[in-house]
Formats: C-alpha cells, sequence, structure tokens
C-alpha cells in the first residue's frame, strides 16, 4: 500500500479544548493547520479512539471539522452502527428540519440499545458531519452477525456478504489474537479465542470495504470513526483497504491513554498518535473476573 505519512506525530492533550501540541518523528512541533493540510491530502482518515473517553471524541471532530474547513468532503463511516441500519441513516438525512438532527439520527439506529457509550459524548463529531452534509454511513457488525460468524466460520460469512476475502498474515493475526487476549482480561485460553479473532478480522472487513466502496460511488475520500485497534497500519483496516484500493493515501490516528507526564513512547502502528490522560471508569475486568468465577464453580448470578 502506498502510505503518505510514515512518521509519527504526537498530541499532548490533557482536557478538552487544551492546546494541542503536535510533533513530528524526530520531535518537531509542527502547526496543527499543517497537520489538518496533511490529512486533507489522504484519500482516508482512519481516526482510532478509546470509546469511552470524551476527549478522543472532541479530538475526532475537531479533525473532521478541519477537512471540512480545507475543502473536504469526505464520507463519514462508523464502527458503532451495523451495516444493516443504512437504511436508518438515509432515512433520516432525507429529513427536513429537527427531525434530521445528530440524536434523531441516533434514535433512528438503536443507539441506546446498542452497548456503545452514551452517544451525547460522539455528539460533536456527528453534527459535523451534518452540518456539512457530508456522507454518513455504517461500517459496524451487529450483534446478530457476530454470532453468525461464531456459528459459520469468518471465510463463510464474509462470502456470503459478497465482500472480499483475504488473509492478513500470520503476524497480523498474533497482533489481533493479543489485543483480543488483552481485551478479555488474560481470563480465556489464547487457544479458545479464535471466533473472538473472526469477529474483531470481520468487523476490519466490514470498515473497510464501506470506506472502498464509499471513494467508489464518488465521496471526497472517507473518515473512519472507529477502536484505535482497528485502525493501527500493521494489523487492522489499512490492510484490507491495501487490497481494496491500492495506491490510496492513508492516515492511520490513534486516539489513545498514556497515564503520568512522560512522553508517549513511539507508537509506529499508527501515522499519528494522540495522547490523553485517562478517564475514571470502573475496573473493566471486575464483570469478567466475577462470570469466569461463577462458572468455574458451577454458579450463575440466577443461582
Amino acid at each position: 500500500m502506498k502510505q503518505i505519512f510514515v512518521g509519527l506525530f504526537l498530541v499532548c492533550l490533557s482536557s478538552v479544548g487544551a492546546h494541542a501540541q503536535w510533533r513530528d518523528e524526530t520531535g518537531t512541533l509542527v502547526a496543527e493547520g499543517d497537520l489538518i493540510a496533511n490529512l486533507a491530502a489522504s484519500d482516508f482518515v482512519l481516526l482510532g479512539e478509546v470509546h469511552d473517553n470524551p476527549t478522543h471524541h472532541e479530538l475526532q471532530a475537531r479533525l473532521l471539522k478541519g477537512l471540512v474547513d480545507a475543502g473536504r468532503r469526505p464520507a463519514v463511516v462508523w464502527e458503532m452502527i451495523p451495516v444493516e441500519r443504512q437504511i436508518d441513516i438515509d432515512r433520516v438525512l432525507a429529513r427536513k428540519g429537527a427531525g434530521r438532527g445528530a440524536f434523531a439520527l441516533a434514535e433512528a439506529v438503536g443507539w441506546s440499545d446498542s452497548g456503545w457509550p452514551n452517544f451525547a459524548i460522539y455528539a460533536p463529531i456527528m453534527k459535523v458531519a451534518m452540518e456539512a452534509d457530508l456522507p454518513i454511513l455504517a461500517g459496524g457488525i451487529s450483534r446478530e452477525m457476530a454470532m453468525e460468524i461464531m456459528g459459520i466460520g469468518l471465510d463463510a460469512f464474509v462470502t456470503g456478504r459478497g465482500w472480499e476475502t483475504g488473509s492478513i498474515g500470520a503476524a497480523a493475526r498474533e497482533v489481533q489474537l493479543d489485543a483480543v487476549f488483552e481485551g478479555h482480561c488474560r481470563l480465556m485460553p489464547r487457544e479458545r479465542l479464535a471466533p473472538m479473532l473472526d469477529i474483531q478480522v470481520a468487523r476490519d472487513i466490514a470498515m473497510a470495504e464501506v470506506l472502498a466502496g464509499a471513494v467508489t460511488d464518488g465521496a471526497d475520500g472517507a473518515v473512519l470513526i472507529a477502536g484505535h485497534g482497528h485502525v493501527r497500519a500493521d494489523a487492522g483496516v489499512p490492510l484490507h483497504l491495501a487490497r481494496l484500493s491500492p495506491d490510496t493515501k492513508v492516515a492511520a490516528v490513534g486516539l489513545l491513554e498514556h497515564e503520568g507526564t512522560d512522553p508517549l513512547p513511539a507508537v509506529p502502528q499508527f501515522h499519528y498518535v494522540s495522547a490523553t490522560a485517562p478517564i475514571e471508569r470502573p475496573d473493566p475486568c471486575e464483570d469478567l473476573r466475577k462470570r469466569f468465577g461463577e462458572h468455574r464453580s458451577g454458579t450463575s448470578a440466577a443461582d
């Protein structure tokens, strides 16, 4: 794949609206205007995130607004909205007046029942997209689709949807497996995680298919809103874009959390990276530990 940005940029942002310091791989400060110009030169801009961190969504909205102000009109693809809900998106976008707002769209696609964080923290991104009249595209995998993948396997699922299959290679699969293993708090044996890994890869394929399809259909490039694990250049959506849209320019932006005052180490998996302070949240592994403990002891919450 022909990549446009091989340098690593670091964003130091401690709170929403704070001054951002943008740095290249040499540590040289880069003006935000120059960064936006570089993003605007890409066919695909992939904006990764920690899903429940509001600062990351403010950053995504800011970068999207910068692209619009630079004259770009990209499609905006959402991991959080299953592909089968595109018809609901289109119905809202066809409305006029108050019924066309960001929260109306969220209601139409069933966001509140989806398991994703409260739509309010994503609303700034959606508002930028809707105010600029950008194409809004669903790129996610639903629970029902995930169950189907677990039943018939990744290859059969992808083929059945008319998507192109393609191996991501052993190294990329190992990276993905590591992420799934960590995501399950190291509580499940790695050999039992193959179905979850298939779902992760299916999500990447789905988003890449929608991104590439948007450009094929005439969109002015495309922006992806997704978890940072999906946008990493060595194992995520960029691998599939390389197959579906060769010789296009991709910018993968990883929005991460970083504790302490030490600079964030180099993260070569992304062409750009943003480091923000972690938000306060309950231990995400607590519920899993409880569930696994109950499973091993043969009890359940219902007992």
